[in-house]
């Protein structure tokens, strides 16, 4: 049965109110009421293709939402919210609002679609722990999924298409991304801000820009991520070395990033990353016999000693270069080909 709007009634056939449609939708707030159809317990709502906001917000709005199927949200017995597609024009803002919540959930096989001009966030969980989403599709938008003041927040064989960034966290700790698909877009993930122990593996982001993008990158706490070397862009291995010594790390790789390690030498490369090269708090790094191409790039290096850059290419490539708290840079046969590069650095020796 589908609930149709009449101008004397609200809904034609029936006295129910907006009020009574809110109460019937377990405490979740809903805009713009066209053409939605009663809610079933533990399935939650399956908006017709008409803009809809759904919002939970608060514990108890996610009991009225879940419970009816038996579900309590403790760790034995979490909510689901599955098999739901969330559908939406480009006149709203987001899809789905999770928030204020520290009962277990899972949000599972549910799609999030929105459309080319569509500029909002696919799912929005904020101020939530305890929460899995697994095996969703996301489809436009610009942060399709948005993870804000949250931890133990897990993210699991997920695809996401045509978005700006795939994943966008701030404020979050002890999180995971595990398993999924970036595809036709600019970065899988954006840390915008205070993202701390973050594990991440097995992911792969195609057709893409890079795997992660960051205003100002916060490296003590990047250093300190647990991401396997088995994730990839555009078909290129994403290295993420730690506590590594005496390594080689040559040609195809779409970025490299080392973390207190000592004597690494990363050479022929051929890259077109904006993010390609970090190095922090390590010792005898060199990189060298390689090209940048085409490209808007930043290297960061900090908290460095023994550096060689050599026989290294930038063609066709603007940005910059951090440098900070370098004692022994050396550089030598670095050549510039239509290439404008800012050198910011400070506390450099020798």
């Amino acid at each position: 049965m589908i609930w149709k709007k009449s101008s004397r009634t609200g809904f034609a056939g029936s006295m129910v109110s907006f009020a009574t449609i809110i109460t019937m939708a377990c405490m979740v707030s809903i805009f713009n009421t066209t053409a939605i159809k009663p809610v079933h317990p533990g399935k939650g709502i399956t908006p017709a293709p008409m803009p809809a906001t759904v919002i939970i917000d608060g514990n108890s709005a996610l009991d009225g939402f879940c419970g009816g199927n038996g579900t309590n949200g403790t760790p034995g017995n979490p909510h689901v919210i599955e098999n739901i597609t969330f559908i939406m024009d480009d006149d709203m803002k987001d899809l789905l609002v999770i928030k204020n919540t520290n009962l277990h959930l899972i949000i599972r096989n549910c799609t999030f679609l929105g459309n080319s001009t569509f500029t909002g966030t696919n799912l929005l969980i904020e101020n939530v722990s305890n929460t899995i989403v697994q095996n969703c599709s996301f489809i436009h938008g610009v942060d399709q999924l948005e993870l804000s003041h949250v931890n133990n927040v897990s993210v699991t064989t997920c695809s996401f298409e045509n978005g700006t960034s795939g994943i966008k966290l701030s404020h979050v700790d002890s999180c995971k991304v595990n398993a999924s698909w970036f595809v036709n877009g600019d970065y899988f993930m954006y840390l915008e801000s205070m993202v701390t122990n973050l594990t991440i593996g097995d992911n792969n982001a195609s057709n893409a820009l890079d795997f992660f993008h960051m205003d100002d990158p916060d490296l003590e706490h990047l250093s300190a991520y647990q991401v396997n070397n088995n994730n990839s862009v555009n078909g290129l291995p994403l290295y993420y070395l730690v506590n590594e010594t005496d390594m080689n790390v040559a040609g195809d790789a779409w970025a490299v990033y080392i973390f207190n390690s000592s004597n690494i030498t990363v050479l022929d490369q051929d890259w077109e990353a904006r993010l390609p090269f970090i190095t922090f708090n390590s010792t005898g790094i060199t990189f060298t016999n390689s090209t940048v191409n085409d490209t808007e790039v930043h290297f960061h290096l900090f908290n460095a000693t023994n550096v060689m850059v050599s026989n290294v290419l930038f063609s066709n490539v603007s940005g910059n270069i951090d440098l900070g708290r370098i004692k022994g840079l050396e550089i030598d046969a670095v050549n510039l080909t239509s290439t404008s590069l800012s050198l910011l650095s400070f506390s450099v020796d020798n």
